[in-house]
């Protein structure tokens, strides 16, 4: 019975003295310093007690505290400063807590070891990946080759939803775009929205936007190279795609399983198919393109493999009127591109490349019209007109490439071009006068112009890069041309 009177005069004794030391309550408001504004939400923390409160709506708060003690109040808010003020807890009393902005952040470094350091001696050049370019968004459902560049710095579009670039304030036909090397002198569809270029063939895109290899001659822009994949040998697989403007079929695989392989990817649009439906009854129009993408490789053996490249496309454009009067007009134009290379491995550090290779593209513009005369005899006079006017350029090369790794850091390039030029401008005019009084009658006019121009090229070229160390490179490139 004693101990149990002294437990309860301990624990009285407790009470009254924690009645005694907890009697003083600091309170206040955390304040905009130049408009006044509560902030709600702001933390007041004390390290004296370890324990801190959250602001209300009004930026109010309250701590208990021991009377007559000193309390360090730290009060933070995102984007202040962050304040600390010293309040006496000898009274209850409101304190108010100005903070002021502070938007400046800290400085971050980002270190990324794998990336440190020289690991190029080419300038002013940009590699993407098929998986990169897959992964920005596409415009119409349409993944998109050159709308992937413009997202790179120094790339721009002339306008929205077209896939023409225009590389640091250079013209669109300054740049040069090549299908594994070999330009391609019109890269686009539908009047430049789409590229020529199918995404499940592509491995990967290589743009300069400066300093250009010497290989590749004298540019004026940039150079963008597309590198098409070789294809796999161990199994088959491909997929079949569906767009707003068009579909797609892609299908690769083994020939000979480990020494032959083929990838083919064909696109063809439907626009062709719904314009008709919204046009009058005596109008038909359409536009229609399609492109065929195709490559085979051969393994002979660890030294010696075969790479046939093939690719087609085009674009049709026609318009029909039928009343008294008829008057037809088609647009077409579209690449053809042929592409052979034999690569040989003489050493481990000496391998060469040797193409023969055709390209042609061609843009043409017929229209024919026919128009019926009633005479005052009774008798009907037919005129009709054809016109055709086209252009073309062909051209055939062959080349051969030597790459020599001497130092894992040192790559040395060289080689030769011939290259034969063909311009085909021509204009065509036929015009026809027909009567049907009995006595039928044509007089025939032609206006021709076919005059093919011929050009040769010839060029060597040399390139030296070497790393030195992370901080020094030397890059050296010559090209001749005859």
């Amino acid at each position: 019975m004693k101990n149990l009177l002294t437990l309860l005069a301990v624990l009285v004794s407790a009470i009254s003295l924690h009645a005694q030391v907890a009697q003083v309550v600091v309170s206040g408001w955390v304040r905009d310093a130049e408009t006044g504004e509560a902030l709600a939400g702001a933390s007041v923390y004390t390290k004296d007690y370890r324990y801190g409160q959250i602001t209300d709506n009004a930026g109010f708060f309250e701590l208990k505290a021991v009377k007559d003690e000193s309390l360090n109040l730290h009060v933070s808010y995102v984007g202040y400063k962050t304040q600390t003020i010293k309040v006496k807890a000898d009274r209850k009393r409101a304190v108010t807590i100005k903070l002021e902005h502070d938007n400046q952040l800290r400085d971050v470094t980002i270190y990324a070891p794998s990336e440190i350091g020289i690991r190029s001696s080419q300038m002013s050049a940009n590699e993407l990946s098929i998986r990169q370019i897959k992964s920005i968004p596409a415009t119409l459902g349409e993944v998109d080759i050159l709308k992937a560049l413009q997202t790179l710095p120094g790339v721009q579009s002339g306008s929205d939803g077209t896939a023409g670039i225009y590389v640091r304030g250079g013209n669109y036909d300054q740049n040069q775009i090549t299908i594994d090397g070999f330009p391609v002198y019109n890269p686009e569809h539908l009047k430049g929205f789409v590229s020529v270029f199918s995404p499940e063939m592509v491995s990967g895109v290589t743009i300069y936007k400066g300093g250009f290899p010497a290989r590749y001659g004298s540019r004026l822009s940039s150079v963008v190279d597309v590198e098409l994949k070789d294809g796999d040998f161990d199994r088959y697989h491909g997929s079949l795609t569906a767009g707003v403007m068009s579909s797609a079929l892609h299908v690769e695989g083994p020939i000979w399983k480990d020494h032959t392989s083929f990838i083919i990817s064909a696109r063809r649009s439907y626009i062709d198919c719904f314009l008709p439906l919204v046009m009058p009854k005596d109008e038909r129009g359409g536009y229609s393109l399609y492109d065929i993408n195709a490559k085979l490789n051969h393994r002979f053996s660890e030294q010696d493999r075969l790479f046939i490249s093939f690719y087609k496309g085009k674009d049709h454009v026609y318009y029909k009127y039928k009343d008294e009067d008829k008057f037809k007009q088609t647009h077409n134009w579209g690449n053809i591109l042929l592409n052979t290379r034999w690569n040989h491995v003489f050493t481990p550090q000496l391998f060469s490349n040797t193409t023969l290779a055709y390209n042609r593209y061609v843009f043409d513009i017929r229209q024919e019209e026919t128009s019926s005369i009633q005479q005052p005899d009774g008798s009907t006079i037919i005129n009709g007109s054809n016109n055709l006017f086209h252009s073309g350029i062909s051209d055939l090369s062959i080349s051969t490439d030597f790459d020599y790794h001497p130092l894992p850091a040192h790559n040395i390039k060289f080689g030769g071009k011939y290259i034969y030029h063909q311009f085909a401008p021509e204009v065509q005019t036929v015009n026809q006068h027909n009567s049907d009084n009995g006595y039928p009658q044509t007089n025939d006019n032609y206006s021709l112009n076919n005059s093919h121009i011929h050009a040769h090229d010839f060029s060597l070229y040399a390139e030296d890069d070497l790393i030195l160390n992370e901080h020094w490179k030397i890059n050296a490139g010559l090209h001749f041309s005859f």
